[in-house]
């Protein structure tokens, strides 16, 4: 449903929104467009899923309205506030108060004080093997 056929949605104020959402990268010379043009906005109480194939941006998107990278061009708002216009210490506050992640590579496995004196090759291997038990 959008806000023309449901009334309840026009009178909430999006806990997340996004307008004219841009974000390039630089390849040399080169500009690289992860994000164009994305606008959506999100409901307190809604569940949203970002889905796509590779490169696609999803990750350039999540990064952005997370205020972990800087837009090139457009708005985030994040419960009114605007990351856009904010500086790097601001949105870092932002984060702390407002919004969580679950980085998916982050601290899968535990510290080793052993792990310094494997070969290279036995951490890929151990590693591997972990990933694939956790995803079965």
């Amino acid at each position: 449903m959008d806000e023309t056929t449901d009334p309840e949605r026009k009178t909430l104020e999006p806990i997340l929104k996004t307008e004219n959402l841009w974000k390039l990268y630089h390849a040399g010379k080169v500009e690289v467009p992860a994000l164009r043009g994305v606008n959506f906005d999100v409901l307190p109480g809604e569940s949203v899923a970002v889905m796509g194939p590779s490169g696609c941006g999803k990750s350039s998107l999540l990064y952005v309205i997370g205020g972990l990278a800087r837009a090139s061009r457009g708005k985030v708002l994040v419960d009114g506030n605007d990351l856009t216009a904010m500086g790097d210490a601001e949105r870092t506050k932002l984060r702390r108060s407002k919004i969580g992640f679950v980085f998916q590579r982050f601290n899968l496995l535990p510290t080793l004080t052993a792990r310094a004196t494997l070969p290279s090759r036995s951490i890929s291997m151990a590693t591997a093997t972990i990933r694939t038990a956790s995803t079965s």
